[in-house]
């Protein structure tokens, strides 16, 4: 079963995928409730409140840490998926995970590890073009010396291969612990990943997105498309999970 076969799989089981078969199905087959349902499944997470709870759920297995409080290792690896496929023209735009190279950098910067590595993760539509290839440009921007940036070899297309990539540039390296730096909610399915692979790891979780409010406003009860797809990633992180579980990973 190829890799990519759980992100397909899921589609049905999102809020917009399971609404848009439930309302052609109850339409079908003349079900009203069936309409609701998949109005309400939308409704509910596209609220504020829901969507920081599942994100939440998620994040709270890795607390933040700060960078003094981190131990040392021997090599700090920043996870793809930071930059935007406009980079496929040699540009570099972040998304909103830019943190994980910022935090990265900082952590080099406070001599926890001698090297930063980045992974030769694809750019979608750009072929020749690893993300690792521009991160390393810009770290040597951020003041990085050459010898200090690495990217593996191997391009890779997920997480897993990530995992696969950087246990092989810790045997030929001779590391025995990396410091892993990635999205706190994407932190639970990599920590699996790489601790299958082999690698030992310690996290150092950033790009928190959930909120954690002591008292709701308005705004959180009312549907919004950036609580909807903050819902939607939560949940494709989980069947991510699933997914490598029922794998054996």
């Amino acid at each position: 079963m190829p890799l990519w076969t759980h992100k397909l799989l899921v589609i049905p089981f999102l809020p917009l995928g399971f609404c848009a078969w439930t309302v052609l199905l109850g339409l079908f087959l003349r079900k009203r409730w069936l309409v609701w349902l998949g109005v309400s499944v939308l409704t509910v997470s596209s609220l504020g409140v829901a969507a920081d709870r599942v994100l939440g759920w998620l994040e709270d297995a890795y607390p933040p840490i700060s960078t003094a409080m981190c131990p040392k290792a021997d090599a700090i690896v920043v996870l793809g998926g930071v930059t935007r496929p406009e980079a496929r023209a040699g540009v570099l735009e972040w998304n909103e995970s830019v943190d994980r190279f910022e935090r990265g950098v900082e952590l080099l910067r406070a001599g926890k590890a001698p090297v930063i590595v980045f992974t030769a993760a694809r750019i979608a539509g750009s072929p020749g073009v690893t993300e690792g290839a521009l991160l390393r440009e810009e770290a040597l921007r951020h003041g990085a010396t050459p010898e200090q940036v690495v990217v593996t070899s191997d391009e890779v297309e997920n997480t897993a291969g990530e995992a696969q990539a950087i246990h092989l540039l810790m045997v030929r390296r001779g590391w025995r612990r990396v410091i892993l730096v990635t999205s706190a909610f994407h932190m639970r399915r990599s920590m699996r990943l790489m601790r299958s692979a082999g690698v030992d790891c310690v996290p150092f979780p950033t790009d928190y997105q959930a909120r954690r409010l002591t008292s709701p406003e308005v705004g959180d009860f009312l549907p919004q498309a950036e609580s909807l797809a903050k819902t939607e990633r939560a949940l494709r992180e989980w069947a991510g999970i699933l997914f490598y579980a029922v794998r054996g990973k």
